[in-house]
């Protein structure tokens, strides 16, 4: 339920919002393709979050294989059959949520 879900979050951001987002990708060419461009161009903080340095792949590897964080929970309750991604962009936190995201970025 929704109450459920807004009562992971809660359990999971404790205090307050986080100052980073991770966001895992499952496509690669998608994933290089996105990295690329926030290299290539000179994209303006104001309408692009920045994107900060990334851990190794193995260390996502193992850190999604483990659910660090609280990911065990929230895939547990809502990700039943969802695999997630293990290419990563790490950013500062938007003012967007969850839903604004889903249905501006899909491929």
């Amino acid at each position: 339920s929704k109450e459920n879900f807004i009562d992971v979050c809660k359990r999971q951001l404790r205090d307050g919002p986080r100052e980073k987002v991770i966001k895992l990708m499952k496509n690669k060419d998608q994933w290089e393709r996105e990295c690329n461009a926030r290299e290539k161009y000179n994209l303006d903080p104001k309408y692009v979050v920045t994107a900060q340095p990334i851990p190794p792949e193995d260390d996502i590897d193992n850190s999604n294989e483990r659910g660090d964080g609280g990911l065990n929970d929230i895939v547990k309750k809502y990700l039943k059959d969802i695999k997630l991604g293990k290419y990563v962009i790490v950013m500062d936190a938007a003012d967007r949520n969850l839903h604004q995201i889903f249905h501006q970025e899909q491929p």
